[in-house]
């Protein structure tokens, strides 16, 4: 089979031209079919076109762009992010030095605050203390007489309540009942009608240079709260 472009003298079962690689042309006629007369064929009525290998898509290059646009965005944000971030380091380290200062201020201003409502407590239980209440209006042979009389009433009523009482020593014992606090018992003797009363003033270790000023037999007045029992604690001159 001849090329129409060449001219190449190609095998008859071939389609492409073995020189020139062009589509070859294969006029095929039907048995039983008359060619019209007036027909001719010529090589100018078929278009030839020279053979093209199939060209590989544009897509991966489509891609590979995309990509380095990507990259080049995510680098761009990623140098932000360091540069916030060195920026905020140093901002953080000033306010948090602000901070410290601030902490330190308010501590400050709490223990003062502290010291003074401790100052206060102290200023207002020593002047409780000193103005505690004494009743004046009952003695010890008030006392006394309501003990003997009924002693759960005189305990419910003179338990814990301060007094003043006049009495004389009748014995001094340093320590304490049972030497246990360092401070010292006196033994107190008082007549309540026909009756000799002896009874306990228990002093404190402050007392302790008031005491030795005192003697057996003498007759002193202190302060005492009354305990259950009808004596007294918390003694003072």
């Amino acid at each position: 089979m001849k090329c129409n472009k060449c001219g190449f003298e190609n095998n008859n079962n071939s389609r492409f031209c073995s020189s020139c690689g062009a589509p070859l042309i294969i006029n095929q006629q039907q048995p039983n079919q008359q060619q019209q007369p007036n027909q001719q064929y010529s090589s100018q009525q078929f278009q030839t076109l020279p053979y093209q290998p199939p060209q590989q898509p544009a897509k991966n290059k489509k891609k590979m762009g995309c990509l380095t646009v990507g990259l080049i965005i995510l680098g761009v944000f990623v140098f932000l992010g360091i540069i916030g971030a060195l920026f905020g380091d140093s901002e953080n380290a000033t306010q948090n030095g602000e901070t410290t200062s601030i902490s330190e201020s308010t501590t400050k201003k709490k223990e003062k605050t502290t010291k003074n409502k401790t100052t206060k407590k102290k200023e207002t239980t020593t002047e409780a203390e000193t103005t505690e209440y004494v009743d004046t209006s009952v003695s010890f042979d008030d006392i006394y007489r309501a003990f003997k009389s009924n002693e759960i009433a005189a305990k419910d009523k003179y338990t814990g309540n301060r007094y003043i009482i006049k009495a004389k020593i009748n014995g001094i014992e340093s320590g304490g009942l049972a030497n246990i606090d360092g401070g010292a018992t006196l033994t107190m003797e008082k007549q309540v009608d026909n009756t000799i009363v002896f009874f306990y003033a228990k002093f404190n270790s402050d007392q302790i240079e008031n005491l030795k000023k005192v003697a057996k037999g003498e007759t002193i007045t202190f302060i005492g709260t009354c305990d259950n029992n009808g004596n007294f604690y918390d003694c003072e001159f």
